[in-house]
């Protein structure tokens, strides 16, 4: 699993969750987690999200961020997450580094970590931190509220934080993006907030 320095309160929820063997659960500990299961491993970049990905990944409209960025930034937990937003040069944008944050847990033969971050305190939000933890590997996206990724990063186990410009690093955010467009019904669920009727 990769290395979170600015997620240690999600780390800390896990070990209540991993038992449960239900397709979606909120845990209201120190993280919210939804957790979903199925059989295959995330191997490559075809294999990225295993089962959970898209056929033909699209992304995400900024209609569908803005959605997600505000449930998120009304119900989510309050984390820290300076260490990211010292290597990325947030704490120049923001005047402290707290987010809102929602931690998907992903059961593979391999756990997978999705979190989606949102400014606390800036409304609208004008960004969102999404993170992708499996394998040893963090990849963090910086999004845009038009859906669009303005920078991507890697980390390793332990390490810093390091810009990642490579085009698997798009390619693997897409991914990550349709499946939280895909899945903003049980964002609603997860927080106990009744769906609107275009996400029933």
């Amino acid at each position: 699993m990769g290395s979170c320095a600015a997620c240690q309160p999600m780390r800390e929820s896990l070990p209540s969750t991993t038992r449960f063997n239900m397709r979606w659960i909120a845990v209201l500990t120190l993280s919210v987690v939804m957790v979903f299961r199925a059989a295959a491993a995330q191997n490559s970049l075809k294999d990225h999200l295993g089962p959970f990905a898209s056929s033909e990944p699209s992304g995400i409209t900024s209609a569908d961020i803005e959605e997600i960025a505000t449930i998120i930034q009304q119900s989510g937990i309050s984390v820290n997450l300076d260490p990211f937003c010292s290597s990325a040069e947030l704490d120049h944008v923001l005047d402290d580094c707290q987010f809102r944050q929602l931690t998907v847990l992903l059961k593979n033969v391999d756990t997978q970590l999705l979190v989606f971050n949102v400014p606390r305190t800036l409304k609208p939000a004008p960004f969102a931190v999404v993170f992708h933890f499996g394998r040893g590997l963090g990849e963090i996206y910086l999004v845009s509220m038009s859906g669009n990724l303005i920078r991507a990063y890697i980390q390793t186990a332990g390490g810093p934080f390091e810009l990642n410009e490579t085009g698997e690093a798009k390619q693997k955010f897409l991914i990550d993006m349709a499946y939280w467009a895909r899945n903003i019904g049980q964002i609603y669920d997860a927080f106990g907030i009744a769906r609107p009727k275009n996400r029933q």
